[in-house]
């Protein structure tokens, strides 16, 4: 679908980044990695021959950052026809006596400035093209409360309205401005350092949760399940689609009351 064109895919190194690199890889787009951690996005970029893939060393905070890094990226491509916003750190979980003002700067910084900023600088080369599509990762934390996690649910919450107010901006420029909310990702940040499982273990694992009488659509939601969602919303499949809150959760926003976090059964 969106073969030949050129994307943005910020904390790209590792986790949904790394899985929305991949499949846009896989579709033929040549993307560009901007992360924090440059062996990390380098690696990704190693694993993926003879994709067109670059790397950038970027602080998605630091406006001179992003400012270069996009630079980089229209020299190098001419064009910019896509920007993923999923660069992010893990939310600091305190009560909010005891929350830093350090910590809360850094949560926003990061979230909601950092997709402010992305946001900025690839919009004008897109308002340049005539043409575009943003998809920003937010989080259920961006469409509810949740406590001890005050910076992390306000850095959401900013993500979601900033895309709708910049998906307004963008209709008469033909820039469409969406953003996902992933529930519960299985990730080796969310597994705490467990080794990645292979494919086969993953195959292995569903089939037990099928044979246990489990549902696919409840089972523990994998990356590429975000980055699927990433493509369609990048894709012309979805053109008339602007300013949404995509959940991508298994349907905790539609409030079982059985739900708890999923996770892989044991090996």
């Amino acid at each position: 679908m969106l073969s030949g064109q050129a994307a943005i895919v910020t904390g790209g190194g590792s986790g949904i980044g790394e899985a929305i690199v991949r499949r846009f890889a896989k579709e033929g787009i040549a993307v560009a990695i901007f992360d924090c951690d440059l062996g990390a996005a380098e690696r990704v970029a190693a694993s993926l021959p003879g994709a067109r893939v670059m790397c950038i060393k970027c602080d998605v905070s630091v406006e001179a950052d992003v400012a270069a890094a996009v630079a980089a990226v229209v020299e190098r491509h001419g064009r910019i026809d896509i920007l993923v916003n999923n660069a992010g750190i893990p939310p600091t979980v305190t009560p909010l006596d005891e929350l830093q003002e350090a910590d809360w700067d850094r949560m926003l910084d990061v979230h909601a400035k950092g997709c402010f900023l992305c946001c900025k600088h690839a919009m004008k080369q897109m308002k340049h093209q005539g043409r575009g599509a943003i998809v920003n990762i937010s989080s259920l934390a961006g469409l509810r409360g949740r406590p001890l996690r005050h910076g992390y649910i306000a850095a959401k919450h900013a993500i979601v309205g900033l895309t709708k107010s910049i998906a307004l901006e963008g209709l008469s420029d033909n820039i469409r401005v969406n953003a996902i909310a992933p529930g519960p990702v299985d990730t080796p940040r969310a597994r705490r350092g467990e080794p990645e499982p292979t494919p086969e273990q993953q195959a292995r694992r569903l089939e037990e949760h099928r044979a246990a009488g489990g549902s696919e659509i409840n089972f523990v939601i994998r990356p590429e399940a975000i980055a699927s969602a990433v493509l369609f919303l990048a894709s012309d499949e979805s053109v008339n689609i602007t300013g949404v809150v995509l959940p991508v959760d298994g349907g905790i926003m539609a409030g079982s009351p059985q739900r708890g976090i999923l996770k892989f059964p044991a090996v």
